[in-house]
């Protein structure tokens, strides 16, 4: 599951949708075959969709990140790796410049 850390969000979009209609799938199958199936079937479908809904749930608690938090963090481990790959001083420059871009943006907003 720690590979779901790694993924773009459209890439986690898309794989919530999957495993929901294979969880709702498997869980109409099993509904259906309830009577009919024998135990170990009814049971190995039971823990793919246990699998499923873990799966889900991390997925959730992935999204419900504080998006502000989660910049905040990104944002300084992104400046430590540009620094140690630019050097401390030019990394302070393309910081500095950006903050400027950044203010000048907002400003630009708050008149329009």
């Amino acid at each position: 599951m720690n590979e779901l850390d790694d993924m773009k969000s459209r890439d986690i979009s898309s794989l919530r949708a999957e495993l929901r209609v294979a969880v709702f799938t498997m869980q109409e199958k099993m509904h259906e075959q309830r009577d009919t199936a024998e135990s170990d079937w009814l049971y190995g479908i039971g823990l793919k969709i246990k699998i499923c809904e873990q799966f889900l749930e991390r997925i959730n608690e992935l999204a419900s990140l504080d998006s502000s938090r989660l910049n905040h963090y990104h944002l300084l481990y992104l400046r430590q790796e540009i620094s140690n790959e630019l050097g401390p001083l030019k990394a302070q420059q393309l910081f500095d410049k950006s903050r400027v871009g950044a203010v000048a943006q907002l400003r630009k907003e708050s008149v329009s």
